[in-house]
C-alpha cells in the first residue's frame, strides 16, 4: 500500500475516519517500492527538530507508535 505525501491517512471508518478528526493524520514519508521519491540535503537543525517532534508524539500517543514513528537515532 503507497501513500503520496500529505494525503489523508484513512485506516478507520467511522468515527476515525480522517474527515472526522479536528486534525486529521496525514502520510509523510511512505516509502515504498517502485515509487520514487526526493534525495538530497536537508536545512541544518532538520534531523534535531524531527527528532523532537518524535519524541513529543510519542510522549503524546504512546498507543500510535505502530503507524510509523520511531526514532532512529538509538
Amino acid at each position: 500500500m503507497h501513500i503520496p505525501d500529505l494525503q489523508l491517512c484513512r485506516y478507520h471508518n467511522g468515527p476515525l475516519d480522517a474527515d472526522s478528526w479536528a486534525v486529521p493524520l496525514r502520510a509523510v514519508g511512505w516509502l515504498e517500492h517502485p515509487h520514487s521519491y526526493t534525495q538530497g540535503p536537508v536545512p541544518f537543525g532538520f534531523a534535531d527538530k524531527l527528532g523532537s517532534l518524535v519524541k513529543q508524539m510519542r510522549e503524546a500517543f504512546p498507543q500510535y507508535v505502530f503507524r510509523g514513528a520511531m526514532d532512529w537515532r538509538q
